[in-house]
């Protein structure tokens, strides 16, 4: 081999070595920080519905993916629930060639999220912190503008976590369970109905007679009794905002789910 040919592979192999390099270097950060997800599900809705749930259990570092289509203007909602605080959710649009973005100057929320454009969407769940496992609950609804409902979802605190869940027997033998924080700005309520756990917030409508927490299109109501006695209140009920169609208008109206609750002996 001649000292030219040599300088001249030498030079090649220190240009790809350099390429490679810019190559990672450009390597969008969402990709760097999530990795491929270990499972991708592509979100099915049954005939009729705007809402679907969906469970699993992280281990590690890993993601799961929910993929589903959306058009322009449509709101979306997503509620992921988890005993671990080291869940996260990130919605992504799909690109032309199938890759997911974020946005970096405008990015994308999961919580009363108005979508930019027809397309496909992913809801990434992520664990942020290796080790164990995490089970989780993630809620999803897709709704127009007009059907969304008018107040965001609410966070859950530590103290609502810690707080024992009282159970409801309500009319024709339905169930409820609700469990209860107080204090001055962070008065919450975890409903669990039907398979779905939802976070109220304290409801502004509350007065001397009823306590009522509110959060997304859910609105949980009960008697409004002294702190010492709030696992006595009875006559809960359970209602969900809609929009009917009542002579050629639309009207929001509360669906009763639930009524006439009374704690369980």
């Amino acid at each position: 081999m001649t000292s030219v040919t040599a300088i001249h592979r030498v030079h090649r192999l220190g240009l790809a070595a350099a390429l490679a390099l810019v190559g990672l270097c450009a390597t969008p950060a969402w990709a760097q920080r999530d990795g491929a997800p270990s499972r991708t599900t592509q979100v099915q809705f049954k005939a009729g519905a705007t809402d679907a749930s969906y469970r699993g259990t992280l281990r590690g570092l890993q993601a799961h993916s929910y993929r589903f289509s959306a058009r322009k203007g449509q709101v979306l909602n997503a509620t992921l629930n988890s005993p671990s605080p080291d869940l996260q959710t990130v919605l992504y649009a799909i690109g032309k060639n199938g890759v997911a973005v974020n946005p970096v100057n405008d990015p994308l929320s999961t919580d009363h999220q108005t979508l930019p454009y027809s397309g496909r969407y992913e809801i990434r769940v992520m664990k942020t912190r290796d080790g164990g496992s995490a089970p989780y609950t993630l809620h999803l609804s897709i709704a127009h503008a007009s059907d969304a409902p008018a107040a965001p979802a609410v966070a859950a605190t530590p103290e609502l976590r810690r707080a024992p869940w009282i159970h409801y027997r309500c009319q024709d033998g339905q169930r409820v369970s609700v469990r209860y924080h107080y204090g001055e700005a962070t008065a919450r309520a975890q409903v669990r109905a039907d398979g779905r756990i939802t976070t109220l917030g304290y409801g502004a409508d509350s007065n001397a007679d009823m306590t009522v927490f509110e959060g997304g299109r859910l609105k949980w109501i009960i008697e409004n009794l002294p702190p010492a006695r709030k696992r006595d209140a009875r006559g809960g009920m359970l209602t969900r905002a809609e929009t009917q169609v009542v002579n050629g208008e639309k009207m929001a109206v509360d669906n009763i789910l639930r009524k006439d609750c009374n704690p369980v002996r």
